[in-house]
């Protein structure tokens, strides 16, 4: 017999990584993108890292919040599977996933307490391999959101004068996502002025993603 079977449309589950610097709009954008894609019956899980600030929302979106004071991976993931474990949610928000790179008891935390010896790494790219390959394989939709920062570089110019100019932004985290999760999240940059492209985009999101469309 055939391994080989017709091909038939499914629903996939959205995975989003919004990225942006401060005050760009991220939160929003994901409570915004959360809203439209939360299935009827479900509510919105919401992990925040960020100290609170969600709530500044709580009158113009429906969701239940946790805090993480400790961004392990092992912490993430406890929370993750609590959200699922409980049934209720049809979307989960991770506001921000950069705290588990540079937050207390993140990967570079983690890095500096084993001396910040390079061998240290060997020990946590399978960590960070570990939580990518969790967010990707997460049965309900799920965004996170990243924070940039403006890389710069020394120019000089023809009278050999040196100068730092901007690059442009780069994600925090070095190393994730993953090049293997790359290709498995959607990138949305958010801006300041964002808002009204973050409803259009919201409301396509929200209508089923399939497999073929999430490539």
């Amino acid at each position: 017999m055939s391994d080989f079977k017709k091909a038939a449309r499914t629903d996939h589950k959205l995975r989003s990584a919004v990225f942006g610097p401060a005050g760009s709009g991220k939160t929003r954008f994901a409570l915004e993108l959360a809203k439209a894609l939360c299935p009827e019956g479900k509510r919105v899980a919401f992990i925040d890292t960020e100290g609170g600030r969600a709530r500044e929302y709580a009158d113009l979106f429906d969701f239940d919040e946790a805090q993480l004071e400790k961004f392990s991976v092992q912490d993430y993931l406890a929370m993750m599977t609590d959200a699922y474990k409980s049934g209720l949610y049809g979307v989960l928000v991770i506001d921000s996933l950069s705290a588990f790179w540079d937050g207390p008891g993140g990967i570079l935390a983690q890095k500096d307490q084993a001396g910040g010896r390079f061998d240290a790494w060997a020990k946590l790219n399978p960590q960070i391999k570990r939580l990518m390959d969790a967010i990707v394989r997460y049965p309900t939709h799920t965004i996170c959101t990243m924070r940039t920062r403006t890389e710069w570089v020394e120019q000089v110019d023809d009278r050999g004068k040196k100068s730092f100019v901007s690059a442009g932004k780069v994600l925090r985290s070095r190393t994730a996502p993953s090049t293997s999760s790359r290709s498995s999240l959607r990138w949305i940059r958010t801006t300041r002025f964002a808002s009204s492209r973050a409803l259009r985009a919201a409301s396509w999101m929200a209508t089923p993603v399939t497999a073929s469309r999430a490539t």
